[in-house]
């Protein structure tokens, strides 16, 4: 991206600034104008007109300012410039008074982030006002410690009296009293001046970086977003997502969901018909978050289904998943881990569990009820780890429900955990045993629970309706 178009939004942000310092000064001219009238304020010429004649200066820059929006290129030279010749001509007036505004442009130039904008803002402000000090020392509100004159001499300025006036008929040396002023006034404000330029000058350097570090960290930030959303896309992809899944099977109904925290996540689940009387399923949750997780779950995934076609039990899936995820684990993750294996003709249904949450079970006279089965070693831990295979029947009517701990876990405001208890009461909200209605009473359930705390864990659910032949 060019230089221009990434500062040009700072530009106009820039342009505001200026054209509210100019409408503020309108307003301190005002002030000064109505101070004047009720005398608060003395001073010997009679500045009425040429204050009048700033104020509508500064103030139709503005409004040609407020006029295009802020948004043309040589806004800034206007409104700047019109700054500037505001104040050089306040300094004629009030000289010694106004010479330190000299650096309000100065600073103001460094918003701009243009370290050339700056130095040369800089350069034709110290002229200005080099000119107009002279100017002011010889006709404007001058000290008149610098005149020199003989002692005794007294001085009658009156209201509307210029000091040329004033001092006329007087002994004293013009060019004498302007080097005076120069030298004892002026000369200690360039010198400070000149110190706060140099200071906006590295500060209109620093801005300009940090302005293209900021592009450079959004332009990154989107692709990063952008590869974000395909790695969640990929990721769908890859999880079975089609319901009803196998429609033209009458002896049971699966649904499953996954709602990763983060743009991608490290839950899965996965199901397919091994042969035409067994069914696999599997619900796990990797350890850690974002695309690290997501990486080793597609890898989990993809191992365990193919252990899976093989034939092999689930305590045989398991074990042999976990021999190759931890070959290479250099990251020390892993993956928790449940594995059911339902043969469709009689409800017998094999299972194994790799420290995953314990299931939930509804039989078609009773209600969901947590089953305890026995956990061994998540996946990836202990390459030699072995697990422990147990069986259930599953009666027509049956209902399953396996999860992540992303639900148990759920958090309110106040830290409290949604937790077993009320898993089951989600569970049992109602008779319902579809298990797409079942997820959905459960999401409602830690939805209702949580509100409107930020969701910290992937939600991840799997639910089965065994008919029977």
């Amino acid at each position: 991206m060019k230089e221009r178009d990434v500062l040009w939004e700072n530009e106009v942000n820039s342009n505001k600034v200026m054209t509210s310092v100019l409408f503020a000064s309108v307003g301190a001219l005002g002030v000064i104008c109505i101070l004047l009238d009720a005398g608060f304020l003395y001073v010997p010429t009679n500045p009425r007109v040429p204050l009048l004649a700033n104020m509508i200066l500064m103030s139709v820059a503005g409004i040609i300012s407020i006029r295009y929006k802020h948004d043309k290129r040589w806004l800034k030279y206007l409104l700047m410039g019109t700054l500037i010749v505001a104040y050089c001509y306040m300094d004629i007036l009030f000289t010694y008074y106004a010479a330190p505004v000299m650096m309000i442009p100065v600073v103001l130039s460094s918003k701009y982030f243009i370290k050339k904008y700056t130095i040369r803002v800089t350069v034709v402000t110290f002229v200005l006002f080099f000119i107009t000090a002279i100017i002011g020392a010889r006709v404007g509100l001058t000290d008149l410690n610098s005149l020199e004159l003989p002692a005794g001499t007294v001085i009658q300025m009156g209201e509307n009296t210029w000091l040329s006036d004033a001092i006329e008929g007087y002994s004293y040396d013009k060019d004498r009293m302007v080097c005076n002023v120069l030298m004892y006034s002026y000369s200690i404000k360039f010198l400070l001046g000149l110190i706060v330029a140099v200071g906006c000058v590295r500060v209109s350097e620093q801005g300009h970086d940090l302005v293209f570090r900021q592009q450079e960290l959004t332009e990154k930030t989107a692709r990063t977003e952008a590869d974000l959303s395909v790695a969640a896309r990929i990721q769908t992809d890859v999880l079975p997502s089609k319901f009803p899944a196998f429609p033209e099977r009458k002896e049971f109904d699966i649904y499953a969901s996954m709602t990763p925290a983060k743009e991608v996540g490290g839950d899965f689940y996965d199901f397919f018909l091994v042969d035409e009387d067994h069914l696999y399923m599997t619900i796990a949750d990797v350890s850690g978050k974002g695309i690290p997780a997501a990486m080793f779950m597609m890898a989990a995934k993809n191992i365990l289904a193919e252990h899976a076609r093989m034939g092999k039990t689930p305590a045989k899936i398991l074990e042999g998943a976990n021999r190759t995820l931890c070959i290479n684990n250099t990251e020390n993750m892993f993956v928790t881990a449940w594995v059911g294996i339902l043969e469709l003709s009689n409800g017998r249904m094999a299972a194994a569990s790799a420290g995953h949450e314990c299931p939930a079970v509804k039989t078609p006279e009773g209600q969901f009820k947590i089953f305890k089965d026995e956990h061994g070693f998540p996946l990836g831990w202990f390459d030699e780890s072995e697990y422990k295979e147990y069986e259930m029947t599953l009666t027509p009517g049956t209902a399953f429900f396996s999860y992540t701990d992303g639900v148990t876990e759920a958090m309110d405001a106040e830290d409290k955990l949604f937790g077993m208890g009320r898993l089951e009461a989600a569970l049992n909200a109602d008779t319902e045993t579809a298990p797409e209605k079942v997820l959905e009473k459960v999401r409602c359930g830690v939805a209702d629970f949580v509100k409107d705390a930020e969701q910290f864990d992937d939600l991840t659910m799997l639910g089965l309706l065994y008919h029977g032949k």
